[in-house]
């Protein structure tokens, strides 16, 4: 016997739960066109200046950094940015050294590896699972 998954009926007194955000409010095309407008200005000037540069290397001057237009973007903002990449960079490489050190650490408990003629030294195994 096959079942199928319908919805449930529908009481008839049933009233639809008010949704937990506010109304908003109804606009008229003006009204829609200025907030249009508005929204693209404040795209243009994205990031502000002072922003990049003030964000510390990681996670989130990364997700900064994917967000800029460079064509659109003063020249202020473009020297952050590309100082921010370095900066990125930085951080990227040291983030990846220090986990080839433990992963360096870690692998002189596997079986296999260690300081004897028959066995893998830690930093050949380390590398080879890069």
């Amino acid at each position: 016997m096959s079942t199928t998954l319908d919805d449930p009926p529908v009481p008839p007194d049933f009233e639809e739960p008010a949704p937990p955000w506010p109304e908003l409010p109804e606009l008229d095309d003006l009204e829609w066109r200025a907030r249009d407008a508005l929204l693209v200005e404040m795209d243009e000037s994205w990031p502000p200046p002072g922003m990049v540069g003030a964000t510390a290397a990681g996670p989130v001057l990364a997700a900064l950094l994917n967000t800029v237009c460079l064509p659109e973007v003063g020249d202020e903002v473009l020297v952050e940015v590309a100082a921010g990449a370095h900066r990125q960079r930085a951080w990227t490489e040291a983030r990846g050294l220090a986990a080839t050190l433990e992963l360096t650490r870690r692998v002189t408990g596997w079986r296999g590896v260690g300081p004897g003629a028959d066995e893998v030294v830690p930093e050949q195994m380390a590398a080879a699972e890069l």
